[in-house]
Formats: structure tokens, sequence, C-alpha cells
């Protein structure tokens, strides 16, 4: 038998507070409406890195408009965010997000040269990830240490 939304305790109410009041998932929003509880306490990092993305997906929307390489530079600011708040908790940058991140850039930022025709900013694209892996690479020679935590780390 399941019980009902009153019934469950805090820890149970958590999961299922989005199933009943979905505004509850809308960042920052949901943060409020629940004053930085759904069972525990909240952090108020959360609603602050949200706000912080979206305004870097605003200033990089203003940067480049309507483009068709738009969602290759919204999808790297997101990454960028995500790594830099994992980075300054545990001093690690997860392979789960670093890796594919690597492909998915080229596989979104090439359909755009594609699209407009401009190799030439493809190519750059491709040579600062070549880049970023490099240093990477140089990191984790001059450092062994850095290689026990993996490339970017733990995956």
């Amino acid at each position: 038998m399941t019980k009902s939304a009153a019934e469950l305790d805090g820890s149970e109410r958590a999961g299922v507070a989005a199933h009943f009041l979905p505004w509850h998932n809308v960042p920052v929003l949901g943060w409020l409406l629940l004053r930085g509880r759904c069972g525990h306490r909240i952090s108020l990092r959360y609603p602050l890195v949200e706000i912080a993305t979206a305004l870097l997906f605003v200033a990089v929307a203003a940067r480049f408009g309507l483009a068709a390489v738009l969602p290759a530079y919204l999808y790297l600011a997101a990454v960028a965010v995500a790594l830099a708040m994992i980075d300054l908790d545990v001093r690690r940058r997860p392979n789960g997000i670093v890796l594919p991140s690597y492909v998915i850039g080229a596989l979104l930022l090439l359909p755009a040269a594609a699209v407009t025709g401009d190799w030439w900013s493809a190519g750059r694209g491709l040579v600062a990830v070549a880049a970023l892996w490099a240093g990477y690479l140089a990191l984790a020679l001059l450092y062994p240490s850095y290689i026990r935590a993996g490339w970017g780390s733990a995956t």
C-alpha cells in the first residue's frame, strides 16, 4: 500500500514534492517557494549557482545572438560552471564531465561551421580543445599525483 504525501516523513516527502508540486523544480523559484527546505536545508549556494549560470547564458547569447554556434557555447558554459563548482569543492574535475565535453563540444561546433561556412572559427575551437587536453597532459606529467586523481579526476 502506498502512502499519501501527507503520510510521508520529511526525507520521503522530498522525493515526491516535485511530483505533487512541479513548480518546485523551477530553479531559484523552487528554492524560494520551499524556503530553502525540502526535508532538509538546501544551501543558498544552489540558487546562486543557478542565477550565475543564467547570467552567463544571457551574456553568451547576447554576444553571439541566435547563431549556429550558440548551442555549443551554451553547453560549454554550463560545463565550465559545473566543473568550476566541483573543482572548488573537491579539487577535481570528473572525467564523466570532462571527457565527453571534448567530443560534444566538437560535435556541436562542426555543424555550426558547416551551416555558416566559417571553418576558420571551428578550427580555432578544435585547436583550443587540443590545447586544453595538452594542458591536462602537461599537468599529469609534471605532477604524477594528478594522474592518480585521473585526467579530469574521478568518474
